[in-house]
């Protein structure tokens, strides 16, 4: 749903089924020169990684590249710990589709009115790795 979503609003959307891909993806692209994306969506449980551990772990590269965490709700820490590795957002889910959307939207346009935005953030879209379904909070 949040693929569908964001390619009806006009982003270009990349998706990977667990961290190894998402991993794999940026290398791929940063090996051949390839535009990162300007935004990673992706749920805090991925196979193998922690949504959290991945985007500390991308920090430490080249490869940053902004996200929004989504997280089971209930899981305030969670929430709490994905804002403080430095997510722009952390969702609960399930979620409203509207409001992710907002959320993704003001993403956007905070990273792209952003000082010191990284140099290679220039394509649209992302990667996402969790559909949603009606719901409730996020933090920012």
């Amino acid at each position: 749903m949040i693929a569908w979503a964001l390619r009806r609003d006009g982003h270009e959307v990349v998706e990977a089924s667990n961290g190894g891909e998402v991993v794999s993806l940026l290398a791929t692209l940063a090996i051949h020169s390839e535009r990162m994306p300007d935004l990673l969506v992706m749920a805090e449980r991925l196979r193998g990684w922690t949504g959290t551990d991945l985007l500390t772990g991308l920090q430490d590269t080249e490869w940053a590249v902004p996200c929004i965490i989504v997280v089971h709700a209930g899981e305030a820490r969670a929430c709490d710990v994905a804002i403080e590795q430095g997510a722009l957002a952390a969702v609960e889910w399930p979620f409203d589709l509207m409001r992710m959307r907002d959320v993704v939207r003001t993403a956007m346009r905070s990273h792209r009115a952003s000082a010191h935005p990284p140099s290679h953030a220039h394509a649209r879209g992302g990667v996402r790795k969790h559909d949603g379904q009606p719901g409730s909070s996020v933090r920012a």
